[in-house]
């Protein structure tokens, strides 16, 4: 089997870019972000990730609120794929890589299969999830509940931002289209997620229609071990607080 081989400087460069896309102050004590969903940071930060994809050769396509599936073809396209994915959103001066570590590290995956002429018998589709952050509708985790059907789109069009913009003003100025708002449940394999969060919990909204949402790891230095939370069943495997 040929070997896959990961381009830790590609991945940590990028880690490096995405940050300075923030409507946040600079900072002398770190890295602040800020990218509200739908506003121009969040846009600007879709489109250079959706330019690393298709420079990359990938296959990339939106549905109507914006979750973004960046497509690695498999050997079997008739089999279930094998999902991996995260967001880029960003509360209010939020972490540099709250998200983007399991967003950008699915990216580098995907490379790195392709680039190792290797053939997986399941595509794999990295999925960008609108919306994890409550900060603009009130509902966190807007994009995977509405794959995985837990907020249909009657309920969805109801949220208002603090503005009193309908989601469905919103995502139309935003460019993404697609009436009445229709979502295509996600059907996957399996789907894997790496977060490293600003929070003491580690959550998610993922209750898709595919086995088991697993934390096989969960740790935090700043919190001490972590609990996991979810609207599907979940393990966790917490770790000792690290030093460092």
């Amino acid at each position: 089997m040929d070997r896959v081989s990961i381009d830790s400087g590609r991945i940590f460069a990028e880690l490096k870019e995405l940050p300075t896309i923030t409507d946040a102050e600079p900072s002398l004590t770190g890295t602040a972000v800020t990218r509200v969903v739908f506003a121009p940071r969040d846009l600007e930060a879709r489109a250079w990730l959706r330019r690393l994809a298709e420079e990359a050769g990938f296959s990339v396509r939106v549905d109507p609120v914006g979750n973004t599936f960046v497509r690695l073809e498999g050997a079997e396209p008739a089999l279930a794929a094998v999902a991996i994915g995260s967001h880029i959103d960003a509360i209010p001066h939020a972490g540099m890589y709250d998200g983007t570590v399991g967003v950008l590290g699915g990216l580098e995956a995907l490379r790195s299969i392709q680039c190792s002429d290797l053939k997986p018998r399941r595509l794999i589709e990295l999925i960008l999830f609108t919306s994890e952050e409550p900060t603009r509708f009130g509902v966190g985790c807007l994009g995977s509940r509405m794959l995985s059907g837990t907020l249909t789109p009657v309920d969805a069009a109801a949220l208002k931002d603090p503005d009193g913009a309908s989601l469905e003003e919103v995502r139309t100025a935003a460019g993404f289209s697609g009436l009445p708002m229709h979502i295509t449940p996600l059907l996957s394999f399996t789907l894997s997620r790496v977060h490293c969060s600003n929070a003491p919990t580690s959550r998610s909204a993922l209750s898709l229609r595919s086995p088991l949402l697993r934390v096989t790891a969960s740790r935090s230095r700043a919190w001490g071990p972590t609990r996991a939370r979810s609207s599907c069943p979940t393990v966790a495997t917490p770790f000792a607080p690290q030093p460092s």
